[in-house]
C-alpha cells in the first residue's frame, strides 16, 4: 500500500516570483541541486520581483479615523476568477436629512421601541452580573425616553494581497507529473487568483501549474538506499535480558530484522526509488483594512457603534474608488471626503508591500435612544443603539449597586 506523500521544504529557498522550471533530471549533489533549482525556475523572472499597482491614490492624506485595523484569517477554498469593481445605491432617502445641532432629534428605526423594550435589553446586558439589586432595580425603575436620533457608521475598506513561493519536494508515489509539457510555467502575478471571501483576511496555498521535476533525492543522493536507523549500519543488533532469580545478564547478538543484516534500509524520503518530485507551492495572503468614522455618536464610543447592527444606507466599490460629490447630507459628504484622504494614505503604506485588488465604502444608519432610569431617588442615564438594541450604560451598575454594598455591611 502506498504510504502517504510528506511534502517537504527544500532548505534555504524562498523566493517572491516564478519562471521557467526544468524537467529533467537533477545532479545528485543535493547543494547544486538547489543551486540549480532556483536558477531554472527563476531565470526568466526578473522584471516580475514588482508588485503589480491596481491604482494611484489621488488626494493628500489627513489624520481623522477613529479605526483602523488589519484583518488576516485562515481560510482555503479553491479559486475563482476575480470579480470586478460594482457600485451600488441603496435607497437614498436614508442619507440626505440635513441635521442642523448634533442636539436634534431625527427619525430612525427605533420609533416603536417602548419603554418595556428598553428594559428587557437593559436586563440582558446585566444578566449575567452577579449582583442581585441592579436587576431589582431594572424592574422597579421608572424609565424614560428623553430623545432618539440616527447615527451613521462611514467605512472605507482596502482589500489587498500578497504572494509568496517556495520550493517543496515529496517521494513520488505514482501520480502525473504536472510538467512543462503541458502548459508555460505562469508568473507570480499573472496567474488569476481570486479569495475566498471578498474585504476578509484570509489565505491561500496553491500548487503551482506546470513546476512538477525530478529531483535526486536529498537523503540517499540516488542510491535508494541509506543506513539502517535499527542497526546503524552494522547489520547486526545487541540485545540484553537480566535474569531476576540468578542475578545475571545475558548479551546476545542477532541480525538485524529491518535491514536483513545488510546494515542499509530502503530511503524514507524517496521510499526507494533514488529520487523526489520537486515543485513550487505558493501562498496568497488576503489583508482587509478597514478605516471607520461614526458621526452623531454622542457620548458612546466608537468601537461598540461599529459592532452593532446597523441599515446599509449606501455602497461603492472598485479598484479606483472615490468618494461620491452629491451626498444631500454635508456632514456625511464631509465624513467621506476625510474617509478618501485617510484611505490614501493607508494605500501608499500597503502598495509597498501587497498588491491593491478593490475598494469599498459603505454608509450605515443605525438608531441611538437616550434613556432615563429613575429607582429610590436615584437616576442615571444610559443609551440603547443599534437594530438589535445594544445598551451602553457606564453609570448604571455604580449607581445602583450601592444599594448591594449597604446590605452586605449590614449582614456581617
Amino acid at each position: 500500500m502506498d504510504r502517504q506523500p510528506s511534502f517537504q521544504p527544500i532548505p534555504q529557498l524562498s523566493f517572491s516570483s516564478l519562471g521557467r522550471l526544468e524537467t529533467t533530471p537533477l545532479p545528485s549533489d543535493f547543494e547544486n541541486t538547489q543551486n540549480v533549482y532556483v536558477q531554472s525556475v527563476y531565470s526568466s523572472m526578473s522584471s516580475a520581483n514588482q508588485i503589480p499597482s491596481a491604482h494611484s491614490p489621488n488626494n493628500e492624506p489627513v489624520q481623522h479615523d477613529i479605526q483602523e485595523m488589519d484583518q488576516m484569517d485562515e481560510t482555503d477554498k479553491n479559486p475563482t476568477n476575480p470579480e470586478e469593481g460594482v457600485s451600488i445605491s441603496v435607497d437614498a432617502s436614508h442619507n440626505t436629512n440635513e441635521r442642523q445641532s448634533a442636539d436634534e432629534e431625527q427619525s430612525c428605526s427605533m420609533g416603536s421601541v417602548t419603554t418595556e423594550d428598553v428594559r428587557a435589553a437593559l436586563a440582558q446586558l446585566f444578566s449575567s452580573k452577579s449582583c442581585c439589586w441592579p436587576k431589582r432595580a431594572i424592574k422597579e425603575m421608572d424609565i424614560t425616553i428623553n430623545k432618539m436620533w440616527s447615527c451613521y457608521v462611514c467605512s472605507w475598506d482596502i482589500f489587498s494581497e500578497e504572494r509568496s513561493a517556495d520550493a517543496y519536494y515529496r517521494a513520488d508515489i505514482n501520480r502525473m507529473m504536472d510538467t512543462e509539457e503541458y502548459g508555460p510555467i505562469p508568473k507570480l502575478w499573472e496567474y488569476p487568483i481570486s479569495p475566498p471571501t471578498r474585504f476578509k483576511g484570509g489565505r491561500k496555498t496553491i500548487r503551482w501549474p506546470h513546476t512538477d521535476c525530478k529531483e535526486t533525492c536529498p537523503k540517499c543522493g540516488g542510491d535508494c538506499r541509506v543506513k539502517c536507523t535499527r542497526c546503524h549500519g552494522r547489520g547486526r543488533v545487541t540485545r540484553s535480558q537480566y535474569d531476576s532469580e540468578t542475578g545475571k545478564r545475558t548479551t546476545t547478538t542477532e541480525t538485524c530484522s529491518r535491514c536483513s543484516g545488510t546494515g542499509r534500509m530502503e530511503c524514507p524520503e524517496c521510499q526507494g526509488k533514488g529520487y523526489v518530485i520537486g515543485f513550487v507551492m505558493a501562498t496568497v495572503n488576503y489583508y482587509n483594512s478597514n478605516i471607520s468614522l461614526v458621526l452623531y455618536g454622542g457620548d458612546i464610543p466608537p468601537d461598540p457603534i461599529c459592532d452593532a447592527e446597523s441599515s446599509l444606507c449606501f455602497e461603492k466599490e472598485g479598484p479606483d474608488l472615490q468618494a461620491p460629490r452629491d451626498f444631500e447630507n454635508s456632514d456625511i459628504q464631509e465624513t467621506c471626503f476625510d474617509l478618501e484622504n485617510r484611505a490614501a494614505k493607508r494605500r501608499a503604506e500597503i502598495e509597498e508591500k501587497r498588491r491593491i485588488n478593490n475598494q469599498r465604502l459603505m454608509v450605515s444608519e443605525l438608531p441611538i435612544i437616550e434613556a432615563y432610569g429613575t429607582w429610590k431617588g436615584k437616576s442615571c442615564v444610559f443609551w440603547v443603539y443599534g437594530n438589535d438594541l445594544r445598551v451602553y450604560a457606564p453609570y448604571y451598575e455604580e449607581m445602583f449597586s450601592s444599594c448591594c454594598t449597604i446590605m452586605f455591611s449590614v449582614c456581617f
